[in-house]
């Protein structure tokens, strides 16, 4: 294509790089709005829109060149990369692996190329197992990575992590900033919950499992005729007479742990509570309050 021509792959069409094919892209706009399958290489000197209805199934080299060439999505980004050199803003979907392999390393690993979320973006990650980029999803940065919009995981393969399991999905050779502003996991049997996500300056992006905290029978039965907990109901800030400077473990109703706080001066913030009933254990003492 000529720097005066538009290259646009029509909603509905389809277009299919070869192994030993390429494109080279030096028209004016260069908009996929149908499907790209690219197996081979793309270099472009101006920037790829991909449109709500746009998929780049990237499973060979999308590249840039003369400062052109940079990602901007709102529709569905997936494949198993060789290269991906170019900067990446994410609106739409980023959904790393295909049918042939659900799970991947994808490499954003173009000099100095960044990875930009925004609010309206997912991340869908698989997890298979434990080996990163292998049986499981990461996404691997050169640069910077900010962070905003949906974090979605899905277990494939059968398979069920363990306690003590961590994953880093995303790394990055500069900063990160920003969180997912959603984060969508899946469920996991009896004992086993999922941890925060971490959000290191070092590592990057890491999900991990740890073991369910849960109160017993015998723990709902624990009542204090010392110590009391006030106001109850209460709104954000629920006070505690007779109690030294602690830590509170709140559970919600079925006895599973929802929030560590820790207090002093007696007054504990709970304000990022959603209204309802909760168990608050203190020092082996519990208390039943209401979040209003």
């Amino acid at each position: 294509n000529t720097s005066s021509s538009v290259f646009t792959i029509q909603n509905g069409s389809s277009v299919i790089v070869s192994a030993n094919g390429n494109i080279i892209n030096d028209s004016s706009s260069f908009e996929v709005r149908g499907e790209l399958q690219n197996n081979g290489t793309i270099t472009s000197t101006t920037n790829i829109v991909v449109g709500g209805n746009g998929v780049i199934d990237n499973n060979g080299q999308l590249d840039g060149s003369f400062g052109g060439g940079d990602v901007s999505s709102t529709g569905t980004i997936s494949g198993f990369n060789d290269s991906h050199e170019v900067d990446f803003t994410n609106a739409g979907v980023f959904a790393p692996g295909n049918d042939d392999d659900s799970t991947v390393l994808y490499s954003v690993n173009g000099f100095l190329s960044k990875y930009i979320q925004d609010s309206t973006g997912s991340l869908d990650i698989d997890l298979g197992g434990t080996i990163a980029g292998d049986t499981y999803d990461q996404i691997d940065i050169d640069d910077d990575a900010t962070l905003d919009g949906t974090l979605n995981v899905t277990l494939v393969d059968g398979f069920e992590p363990e306690i003590g399991d961590s994953f880093t999905i995303l790394t990055k050779g500069g900063s990160l900033a920003g969180t997912f502003s959603t984060v969508n996991l899946p469920v996991l049997s009896a004992g086993k919950e999922w941890d925060e996500v971490l959000y290191d300056s070092s590592d990057g992006v890491i999900i991990s499992v740890i073991e369910s905290i849960t109160l017993s029978q015998e723990d709902f039965l624990i009542n204090s005729e010392e110590a009391q907990v006030y106001p109850n109901p209460f709104y954000d800030v629920i006070y505690v007479d007779n109690a030294e400077n602690s830590k509170a473990n709140v559970f919600d109703v079925n006895g599973k742990s929802v929030l560590e706080k820790a207090f002093d001066n007696s007054s504990i913030d709970l304000s990022e509570l959603d209204p309802g009933v909760y168990f608050l254990n203190i020092n082996s003492t519990v208390f039943r309050v209401v979040k209003m």
